[in-house]
């Protein structure tokens, strides 16, 4: 590009001398101003409701019509607004909470700018009806645009409702933003449960296109919450943290066993002073005191309530109120992760011995996964039992013989093993130096390629259970369950209704391990549930060359691909569903192998042309070659 075609081009998004400096109008004004706070339906509910608490509520419902875009009803029990400022509570930057500015150095309740109901009036048609304790009865007002429409009396329940309509309406380009109302419901879902974790003593009831989809009793007991939100299967996974306390900050909450873990941080919430937060750098401290116990690219479950001085956190950052700053960020830091690891370290989990980052110091070169013009060497002793291995690749003695007949010559490429370390890694020599193998790693991209292979081919093999599953679900389970059904049955799972919140899985993938079949099911579930799943898999599309989605990332060229070659069609939740079955069906890390037993898995590595990366992205060898050990021990 030229410079004048250049000049000529940045010039259109320049002001010209015949648009002079002016004030803006007030409606667009209110609008800019409203984006900042509201940015999606989720965001109504999220402020309406911490207006309830902050008012004394004791019992809110919250009724959703299709994603809040029609309709959205929040009613408390609190104490309600008088009649006389109904009017004032509408306009911008007008509150109960503040007095002076010396109040926004200690904030105690959850809402504070006085923007909440005049953004959502900016953006949609809202009406309040509030009826306070010695009033004979209410009284309404209907706001639009930012103007009262209306005013007037009528019967209503203490307390009060708002019902906001129309939402964006107005503003039609913010509708292009949005996801299908599905999604945005579930959004708003997801607000309200961690509310009702924060706040248990408070009953909410959601009610979505008609149908109850969330409910808390309001017993005090944030485990009951938990227990709507995640259902038993997980919940028993959960540890309660006790109350720990350094310097002015305290921590109590639940976290999770290593076992229980997500591909995402979704099960990771944090609240201080009983706000909702996102803070990055406390993500990092519950990442830190996990390290070395749950694998790279998998989220331990921890919900903490955090306790800290009002004086020491600073809420005022952003209009949404969910980003904060803490004054005292190494105590809350190290508070957090003591709190964690004396959970863990009280219910005997110890983290493994760090070896990988002593590997890593070498800076080894990957290895190569084109196979070499050789014979197969190795025989493979049983590794599983038999219902696996026919999953898994035969694992008999003439396993290799098999391999040999089916595919011609493979590889010379030998790996012996040696032996483990930590129970994590095998140890094997190869033709050029020393060899470690991730058994978990490894073991899992086998069996993901396998499934996907044989899912084109033939469809996949499925194990009946001798005794059927029952699995509680979650409402948002439940409601994944309908879009997925095809593709989970395509894979081995069999399942009928059982009740109105539960399944029995009759039959499963056969190379799941039958103890896990329920944690596999879930998390599939919990996957590619509401806004979390990309839009582009929601309808079956598949991923684009140069996407970024993670696992997609290694299918763009080379052999190595994760998606198996010819299958360039396989999409987003085909992968992961594959990704999850493949992680509950393969060896565990801490698991002790026999020598047979580690030949057997490094042939089927072998057999796979030495894939460089697991489903979800880890290495899984690591090469020390001749020389660079001659290197480390100075012989060369």
């Amino acid at each position: 590009m030229t410079c004048s075609a250049w000049q000529s081009r940045a010039g259109t998004a320049r002001a010209t001398p015949d648009m002079p400096i002016q004030l803006l109008d007030r409606d667009v004004a209110s609008k800019i101003a409203a984006g900042e706070v509201i940015e999606r339906p989720a965001s109504v509910v999220k402020e309406l409701v911490e207006n309830a608490i902050d008012a004394g509520a004791g019992q809110i419902e919250v009724e959703i019509a299709r994603g809040g875009l029609d309709l959205i009803r929040v009613t408390d029990d609190a104490s309600g607004i008088p009649e006389n400022e109904l009017e004032l509570a509408v306009m911008r930057h007008a509150t109960s909470k503040l007095r002076s500015v010396r109040d926004l150095e200690s904030i105690g309740t959850l809402g504070f700018r006085g923007e909440a109901l005049a953004s959502i009036a900016a953006v949609a048609r809202m009406t309040i009806v509030s009826r306070v304790a010695d009033s004979e009865g209410g009284h309404y007002v209907i706001a639009a645009d930012n103007e009262i429409v209306e005013r007037g009396t009528q019967g209503a329940p203490f307390g009060t409702t708002v019902y906001v309509r129309d939402l964006f309406k107005n503003v039609p380009a913010r509708l292009s933003f949005l996801r299908s109302p599905a999604a945005e419901a579930t959004r708003c879902v997801n607000v309200l449960t961690q509310y009702a974790l924060a706040h248990p003593d408070v009953a909410l009831r959601v009610i979505v296109d008609g149908r109850l989809a969330f409910h808390s009793p309001g017993s005090g007991d944030a485990s009951h919450v938990l227990l709507e939100m995640w259902g038993p299967d997980t919940v028993s996974g959960m540890l309660p943290i006790q109350p720990t306390t350094m310097g002015g900050t305290t921590v109590t909450g639940y976290t999770s066993e290593p076992g229980t873990t997500r591909p995402r941080r979704t099960g990771q919430i944090l609240f201080i002073n009983g706000r909702l937060v996102e803070a990055r750098i406390l993500y990092y401290a519950i990442a830190d005191a996990y390290r070395d116990i749950v694998q790279r690219g998998r989220y331990p479950l921890v919900v903490l309530f955090l306790s800290v001085p009002s004086d020491e956190v600073d809420v005022n950052v952003h209009p949404t109120k969910a980003e904060v700053r803490l004054r005292r960020e190494g105590e809350v830091i190290a508070t957090i992760q003591r709190a964690i690891r004396r959970t863990l370290a009280a219910n005997g989990i110890v983290a493994a011995p760090a070896t990988a980052g002593q590997v890593g110091a070498f800076a080894a070169p990957p290895i190569p996964s084109a196979p070499l013009d050789a014979e197969v060497q190795l025989e493979a002793p049983p590794l599983f039992d038999e219902r696996h291995s026919r999953e898994s690749g035969d694992l008999g003695p003439d396993s290799a013989t098999k391999h040999g007949d089916s595919e011609g010559k493979r590889s010379e490429f030998t790996l012996r093993p040696v032996g483990q370390v930590g129970l994590t890694y095998i140890v094997a020599e190869g033709p050029d130096g020393m060899y470690l193998i991730d058994q978990h790693a490894a073991h899992e991209r086998v069996v993901f390629d396998q499934l996907l292979a044989e899912r084109r081919e033939k469809g996949a093999t499925s194990q009946g259970l001798l005794t059927p599953a029952t699995v509680q679900l979650t409402a948002r389970q439940l409601d994944a369950i309908a879009p997925l059904s095809d593709l989970l049955s395509s894979y081995g799972f069999e399942w009928e209704p059982f009740g109105d919140d539960a399944i029995l899985l009759r039959a499963m993938p056969a190379s799941l391990k039958e103890s896990e079949v329920s944690q596999a099911f879930l998390e599939v579930l919990d996957e590619h549930s509401g806004s979390e799943i990309d839009e582009v898999a929601l309808k079956g599309q598949a991923v684009p060359a140069g996407s970024s989605d993670s696992v997609a990332q290694e299918s763009i060229g080379g052999s190595d691909s994760i998606i198996a070659s010819g299958a360039d069609a396989v999409d987003m939740r085909e992968r992961r569903i594959a990704a999850t079955i493949a992680c509950h069906s393969t060896v565990r890390a801490g698991q002790t192998l026999s020598l047979a037993e580690m030949e057997s898995l490094l042939t089927l590595f072998r057999d796979a042309n030495f894939p460089r990366l697991c489903p979800h992205g880890r290495p899984t060898m690591v090469h020390l070659s001749s020389a660079q050990l001659e290197r480390q021990f100075a012989r060369r």
